[in-house]
């Protein structure tokens, strides 16, 4: 194989490789958006109501949301700093 052929393979693997990555990140953006979303509505849930119960979970929901929305977060930083290494 010639060294043009090499040269053009390799850009061609870390052109397939950096696709694959942005893919995986967007996954990760579109969770926490998600989640953003679900503890928005789930707090104005949680404004509009009495029961104490109901307060509860809905606390614990959002509590569940959040540790999604930076895990999320974290993976996504982990993407970029790949992506920025490529």
């Amino acid at each position: 194989m010639s060294l043009l052929g090499l040269y053009s393979s390799n850009v061609k693997r870390k052109r397939e490789e950096l696709a694959r990555l942005k893919k995986d990140r967007v996954k990760y953006v579109n969770d926490i958006s998600n989640a953003s979303q679900k503890i928005t509505r789930l707090s104005s849930q949680m404004r509009n109501t009495k029961s104490l119960s109901t307060i509860k979970s809905k606390m614990n929901e959002i509590e569940r949301e959040e540790k999604k929305k930076s895990d999320a977060e974290k993976k996504v930083a982990d993407y970029d700093k790949r992506i920025a290494t490529k």
